[in-house]
């Protein structure tokens, strides 16, 4: 119970921000999953009934640790889905997107724009929403789209804050991305007829690229603010392999 005080007053605190503590996404990502994993164990409530001498006891733990657990999931999914996608539900936070837009290093008109779409998150011309409408691989588009990403990860990566787009954008948005190229029939047919080999194995990188740049974001990026010397994970044009930023 102290644990969940803690997390609800930082979310309490930052509920109608724009950006959120890095600290938040390593718990709601990883630590909350291996609590569940743990407590879903079937060994888990019986290794601990041999202290609970009574059955109605023992009966009322069972049903305590399913609560927890069910309580756990509908939370991290309220932070994914809503405290990190809503916020622009309040019309203050316009003004305060403006200013952090502002805030940024000297970029093109082009992104700019894109920036102040992604922080904003109210953007009609979204790589995800593009890919959803069209269900084809655009890489110029996924280019741009990572680039921009990395000027914002560049630009927070010695604070200890983090823009809810940005968060949204790996630990939600990226899960559907991969989620429509990995249909069997995304690489198989289009309107144009049977795609190439190269196209297939073109996605296959990307998929690798996006997996690598989530985890690297919530596992290190969110983790290791407070170092300066780390690195950004960055596709390259032919979708080579990404580097090890721990090397």
């Amino acid at each position: 119970m102290e644990m969940m005080e803690l997390i609800n007053s930082i979310l309490n605190e930052y509920n109608n921000q724009l950006l959120v503590p890095k600290l938040l996404v390593p718990f709601f990502m990883n630590e909350i999953e291996l609590i569940i994993g743990i407590a879903s164990h079937p060994n888990f409530t019986k290794l601990n009934k041999s202290w609970i001498k009574c059955p109605v006891d023992r009966m009322k733990y069972e049903e305590l640790v399913e609560r927890r657990i069910h309580e756990l999931k509908e939370m991290q999914n309220n932070f994914w889905n809503k405290f990190c996608s809503d916020y622009m539900m309040n019309g203050d936070n316009k003004q305060q997107a403006d200013r952090i837009i502002d805030k940024l290093s000297p970029l093109s008109s082009l992104q700019q724009h894109g920036i102040k779409d992604l922080i904003k998150s109210d953007s009609s011309d979204w790589f995800l929403n593009y890919l959803r409408l069209t269900l084809e691989w655009d890489d110029n588009r996924y280019m741009e789209t990572v680039e921009l990403i990395n000027t914002i990860l560049n630009e927070y990566r010695n604070q200890i804050l983090v823009p809810k787009s940005l968060v949204k954008f790996f630990m939600v948005d990226v899960e559907q991305i991969i989620a429509i190229v990995s249909l069997p029939n995304f690489t198989d047919i289009d309107i144009m007829g049977i795609k190439s080999p190269e196209y297939k194995e073109l996605i296959e990188k990307r998929i690798h690229e996006l997996n690598r740049m989530k985890y690297d974001f919530w596992g290190n990026y969110c983790c290791d603010y407070m170092m300066d010397d780390g690195r950004i994970i960055k596709p390259t044009e032919q979708g080579d392999t990404l580097p090890d930023i721990n090397q």
